[in-house]
């Protein structure tokens, strides 16, 4: 399951330019890597809509938004240590009020098993609560 589709990417979060294909690959693993840190709750969410209900909702909005921001991690940096690019391209993510700032060089990038991992969306995820393991 994908959480975001192109017009999202480019309208609603505004990232940086992807073409249509590499953006179908790099937002399915984004959506693969946001559901692996929220204990697959992201999947769970996006599945069941509950229109209605406004935590939820919240919920929801920060499961795209953490999947826009790791896509665009994913096609500046690659996806993979192993296969990645040698340096950070991005200075700065930034979502309305939230900002992630770093000039690092690749091997200093939070990683998770060599997968390059957004700051931002560590951030949107954790403060909509996705980031407990517990019940």
């Amino acid at each position: 399951m994908i959480f975001i589709d192109k017009n999202y990417y480019d309208n609603d979060y505004s990232g940086i330019e992807i073409n249509e294909n590499d953006f179908k690959k790099y937002a399915a693993r984004a959506s693969d890597t946001v559901n692996f840190l929220t204990f697959g709750r992201a999947e769970n969410i996006s599945e069941n809509k509950k229109i209605s209900d406004v935590l939820w909702q919240k919920k929801y909005e920060a499961i795209r938004k953490a999947t826009a921001a790791q896509t665009e991690v994913f096609a500046a940096h690659g996806e993979s240590s192993y296969t990645g690019k040698a340096s950070s391209d991005i200075t700065r993510e930034e979502l309305g009020n939230s900002a992630v700032s770093y000039n690092i060089s690749r091997k200093e990038m939070r990683e998770f098993f060599g997968i390059p991992i957004s700051g931002l969306a560590i951030e949107i995820l954790s403060n909509a609560g996705l980031l407990y393991r517990g019940i």
